[in-house]
Parts: C-alpha cells; sequence; structure tokens
C-alpha cells in the first residue's frame, strides 16, 4: 500500500536560542508513485519521519540519583523486558549484547545475555577489538565471579571475565586489569590486557 503523507519532527541542535527540539512541521506529502521524496538537511539538524498520526514531544522525570552497584548481584537473565533488549547494569562498550531465549535449554540457561553482533562495526573511537559489556563497580578490588558461557562457533572465538579493569569507554582499548580467557578449542589463558 501507498504512503502519502508523512508527519514530520524537527530538531536543531546547537545553543539557544537557534535550538529547537521535537518541532511539529506541516505533513510531507509524497510526490510520485514510488514513496520518493527530497529533504534537504542543514548541519546539526534532525529530522523524524513517521507514518504515525499520534506522536507528540514527550517528557520524562528525572533519573534517580547515582549509587553505588551492590556489592553482591545475581542475574539469570529470567526477565519480564521485552526479547532481544538490553540488560539492566550492564554497559556495552563494544559490541552489543541482549537478551536471548535459548528454546534448545530447558533448564538453567534458557534465559541468557547473548552477544548479538559478530561483525565490527565502523566506530567512532579507537574502542577495543574485542567485544565488551561492562557490569558493577571499578572500585571494587577483592572479588569473587561465577559465569556460564557458551561459544557458540566451536572452531574459533572464545570469551573473557575481567576484574580489576582500569579503564572503560575509549580509553578500554588500553585497560589493564586482571582478564581470564577461555578459548573455544578449550585453551584458556590470564593476561593483564586486553
Amino acid at each position: 500500500s501507498e504512503i502519502p503523507e508523512l508527519q514530520v519532527w524537527y530538531t536543531k541542535l546547537g545553543k539557544p536560542p537557534e535550538r529547537f527540539l521535537f518541532k511539529q512541521l506541516d505533513s510531507l506529502w509524497l510526490l510520485d508513485s514510488g514513496g520518493s521524496f527530497t529533504l534537504e538537511l542543514q548541519e546539526d539538524e534532525l529530522f523524524t519521519l513517521t507514518t504515525l498520526t499520534s506522536g507528540r514531544k514527550g517528557s520524562f522525570p528525572s533519573p534517580p540519583k547515582s549509587q553505588r552497584f551492590p556489592s553482591v548481584y545475581e542475574d539469570n537473565f529470567n526477565i519480564d523486558y521485552p526479547f532481544f533488549s538490553e540488560a539492566p547494569n550492564f554497559a556495552d562498550q563494544t559490541g552489543v549484547f541482549e537478551y536471548y531465549v535459548n528454546m534448545e535449554d530447558p533448564g538453567d540457561h534458557r534465559f541468557t545475555l547473548r552477544q548479538v553482533l559478530n561483525q565490527r562495526p565502523i566506530t567512532w573511537a579507537a574502542d577495543a577489538f574485542n567485544t565488551i559489556s561492562v557490569i558493577g563497580d571499578y572500585t571494587w578490588s577483592n572479588l569473587t565471579i561465577k559465569c556460564d558461557v557458551y561459544i557458540e562457533t566451536p572452531e574459533k572465538g572464545g570469551v573473557f571475565i575481567a576484574g580489576r579493569v582500569n579503564k572503560g569507554g575509549i580509553l578500554i582499548r588500553s585497560a589493564r586489569g586482571i582478564f581470564f580467557w577461555i578459548f573455544a578449542n578449550g585453551t584458556y589463558r590470564v593476561t593483564g590486557d586486553l
């Protein structure tokens, strides 16, 4: 079916007073039968196009105050959240991890956290070559980590768990800590960096 019109919302990034956030503009009527149109963008502009007419600018309460990560934490990933969403308390540094329901395992490993991209994307910073998701408190020094992992590619690949890591974000590539690597061929290594 053809889409005759699109609702248009406009955001102009930058400093006030030029800045607009999610301002509704006139509808965009598609001019040709192929559904094509031309939209000219200037620097620091963002357009949201949608077929929905119920859209509006939203508002949200202030986020909760920052607090320390709990010293004891356990997660079995058996959640009421939508499937294929991010797990709370994990901060993906490189790569993407999502909740996953493993229908082949009726036991303890039915609900999992899964790496969902296996190809390196175009990156904006000098991030790590490994996929990394961080959880915990960077001030911890004496800790116990227990984790069940499954390597889906039996010929290659691996997983690592780390503690006492001193850097994150765009500096993760040069992070130091204790890295315990498990490889698909059954070998393992312990290193002080990535």
